[in-house]
């Protein structure tokens, strides 16, 4: 959780830096839900993958997976024992990832929030994980400073999710 906090400094600080190559996002998809396995079993949901083709860009693909990390536990979190469905899918030039799960989803006062610092929607939930309450916050600082999009399509072409 610290480093995740001194991570997030840095992007505030503007002192994160790239380290981006060529890579293509399925198997990072794939190692993060099967790293997500055992919580998705004790929350009684199953997480699926739909991803046809190479989805491939210039990403750190550190930091990716840290944001699709963060967005897969957090759909395993709220789907109320219903499927999680990652879709990756790309275009000549772009990638996205969407992480979507069934759950109750999400007033608009909530969704207004959501990515503040520190917002919890509901505090009398019990996490389930070790995440710190910043995810939602760290997704956002870092996928702009990404060559890739991810929970999001990207730019001029929609990458399609069928």
């Amino acid at each position: 959780m610290l480093a995740d906090l001194l991570e997030i400094s840095r992007y505030d600080a503007a002192g994160a830096l790239l380290d981006a190559e060529e890579r293509d996002l399925r198997p990072i998809v794939t190692r993060v839900v099967e790293a997500c396995a055992d919580l998705a079993q004790r929350q009684g949901v199953t997480v699926e993958i739909v991803a046809p083709v190479r989805a491939g860009a210039e990403i750190d693909e550190r930091r990716i997976e840290r944001v699709i990390r963060n967005l897969v536990v957090s759909a395993i979190e709220h789907a109320d024992g219903t499927t999680v469905t990652i879709t990756v899918a790309a275009t000549e030039t772009d990638v996205a990832c969407r992480v979507r799960d069934r759950g109750v989803g999400m007033t608009q006062e909530v969704a207004d929030h959501v990515f503040d610092r520190f917002y919890r929607a509901d505090t009398a939930r019990a996490r389930t994980t070790e995440a710190p309450a910043s995810a939602s916050r760290s997704r956002r600082k870092m996928s702009p400073s990404t060559a890739g999009a991810c929970g999001r399509a990207a730019s001029r072409e929609r990458a399609s999710f069928g």
